[in-house]
């Protein structure tokens, strides 16, 4: 089976929140990353849907997060993946240093949700 993505993915198991048409979607896990999105557990929306995900920043930055725009592209029953929609330059970068030099596969501290 080969790879269609564009993109390297590595193993980014962290907690994430998310905003889907002004509703928060908290406490939904990450299960890998690449500069062109990433694949998490289930969400409950529709393919197509916008999303903005708040993703933690590495231990360290205590309680800064980035938030990225995202397109939720496909759906099973475990799994969804959202393409990111145009992001920064520093959240570029933050995922080009995971993807690169990897992060700590469990972040336990709680988010907290910015608009």
């Amino acid at each position: 089976m080969s790879e269609r993505r564009a993109h390297m993915r590595v193993p980014f198991i962290v907690p994430v929140n998310l905003v889907h048409e002004r509703r928060a979607l908290k406490g939904y896990w990450t299960h890998d990353l690449s500069e062109g999105g990433m694949r998490m557990e289930f969400l409950p929306v529709p393919i197509r849907s916008l999303v903005k995900v708040v993703v933690p920043l590495p231990a360290g930055e205590t309680d800064r997060h980035c938030i990225v725009e995202g397109e939720v592209m496909w759906r099973t029953f475990r799994s969804t993946g959202v393409r990111f929609l145009d992001p920064p330059q520093d959240v570029l970068q933050y995922v080009r240093d995971v993807v690169d030099h990897g992060v700590p596969q469990k972040q336990d501290r709680e988010l907290q949700l910015t608009n």
